[in-house]
Formats: structure tokens, sequence, C-alpha cells
């Protein structure tokens, strides 16, 4: 289950834009170690020494919403593997990355890592 969740760099990340959503995980930073908890973890509710940790489909959706930002993952029937393009809803880039990745986590992980860098 815990491939379902940001990693803990990402998480790290999207607490410096501002993510505060509730989630059903956190990290700890001294540990860097997922928690799971079965209920919503509060931003309120952690301490400094901890991180939300949202999962990809939940980090995916707050860039959208908030920043406007849309991740797409397609596969390649050809090849059997996945890529990441990103969108600017509303706007004018499309960014589309050629490198192809073996699952749909590693390029959307990818994808949200390079959308995360036009948010400095």
């Amino acid at each position: 289950m815990k491939d379902q969740f940001v990693t803990y760099e990402i998480a790290l990340r999207l607490k410096e834009l501002g993510f505060n959503e509730s989630c059903l995980g956190w990290y700890s930073i001294y540990r860097k170690n997922l928690s799971i908890n079965f209920g919503y973890v509060i931003l309120e509710n952690l301490t400094k020494a901890a991180t939300l940790a949202p999962l990809w489909q939940q980090a995916q959706r707050w860039l959208r919403e908030v920043h406007h930002i849309h991740i797409g993952i397609w596969y390649n029937t050809l090849t059997s593997k996945y890529r990441w393009e990103k969108n600017l809803i509303g706007g004018e880039f499309t960014d589309s990355h050629d490198q192809e990745f073996d699952t749909y986590e590693l390029a959307l992980s990818e994808g949200l890592t390079e959308a995360l860098k036009l948010l400095s």
C-alpha cells in the first residue's frame, strides 16, 4: 500500500508550496518513514517533525485545482511503457517528456517533480 503515496521528497516540496489537505499518511522528518492511519491525518494534528503524505492522485488533483497544472500519463502500446505530459490549464505551455518508464507511478513521480519545479 505504501506505493500509493507520494515519495518523501515530493511530500516535502508539496508542504513548502502550501499543501495542507487531510491525508491517510504522514512522514516522519527524522526517519523519513511513512506511517499510514486508518482515518485522515489533519495538518494541525501533526508535530513539526512530520509532513503529510498524500496519495499520488491527491497530489495530482491538488496541482490541477490549485496551480492549474495538469499531469497526464500516457501508455505506449508499442513499447509497453509510460510517459508523462504537463499542461497549463487555460494557458499556453505543454511539456512532454520523451523518456519512458516501466510503471505508471514512476512516470507520474517524474511528471509531478517537474511540475513542482515550475512553482519555485
